[in-house]
């Protein structure tokens, strides 16, 4: 079924929510760092007549908001840079993905809907500390991007603010025929299994992930006699190699 992985993050949150009482309800949020791997194929045909006719699309500020306010469930969600309405770097078309998705989330669960939130672009030190406010005020979303190590300390810590995924990742995806844990859907598992924190549970899924390139003189390294290194202690040695014949 399409738009695997976000429905089941979303009934996760709902089947917490509606186990615990009001007196006992914490804070739901799971964190999110790189949430979805969308399979829209048929999806998209069927949300492609509604697009055009969408109110939502005039308005770049209005692309997070539901069509059905009112419901019994209330999932938000801040998803950084890929909110919907929004155009990263300023290339291409405004995104509308998390927002299609959602509103077919709606269609399958009609007690449930979804709004997508803004907040100020923080990273490096500063990182989540918007998010950390509305936690301390117990207004914070149910779904975050954010990176993972932003909120090892807090687990550290066992603030109890975020919700570690083990054990409906290792249950059977509803919306995947067949299949006997969620966990294993995932393609890159070194990169999944990477991101567990210290107490070595899973609070985040993989969203997006940045890679770093390296520029080299292939004049100079075979002037000072080097070759490409294959791990990090090879780059390590090649740096003072270059180091000693005065290129650093």
């Amino acid at each position: 079924m399409e738009f695997t992985l976000l429905y089941y993050a979303l009934k996760i949150f709902i089947e917490i929510n509606v186990m615990l009482s009001d007196r006992d309800r914490k804070l739901l949020v799971i964190c999110i760092s790189l949430l979805i791997f969308v399979s829209c194929k048929t999806g998209e045909k069927r949300l492609a007549s509604t697009q055009q006719t969408d109110p939502r699309w005039s308005d770049p500020l209005e692309y997070g908001r539901s069509l059905n306010p009112g419901r019994k469930h209330l999932i938000q969600i801040l998803p950084g840079l890929y909110r919907p309405g929004s155009q990263p770097m300023g290339i291409g078309p405004r995104l509308k993905e998390f927002r299609l998705v959602a509103d077919e989330y709606e269609r399958l669960h009609p007690d449930v809907y979804i709004e997508f939130l803004t907040s100020a672009d923080v990273a490096g030190g500063s990182e989540g500390e918007w998010i950390r406010t509305r936690l301390l005020g117990g207004v914070a979303p149910e779904i975050v991007e954010i990176n993972t190590e932003a909120v090892w300390q807090d687990i550290e810590d066992k603030k109890g603010w975020w919700i570690p995924l083990d054990p409906y990742l290792n249950k059977p995806n509803p919306y995947v025929a067949g299949n006997k844990r969620w966990i294993d859907l995932f393609a890159n598992q070194s990169l999944t299994q990477a991101k567990r924190a210290p107490d070595g549970k899973l609070y985040c899924i993989t969203l997006d992930i940045v890679e770093t390139g390296i520029f080299y003189n292939k004049d100079i390294l075979e002037k000072v006699g080097v070759t490409l290194p294959r791990d990090w202690q090879e780059f390590l040695a090649m740096q003072e190699k270059l180091k000693q014949a005065g290129y650093i």
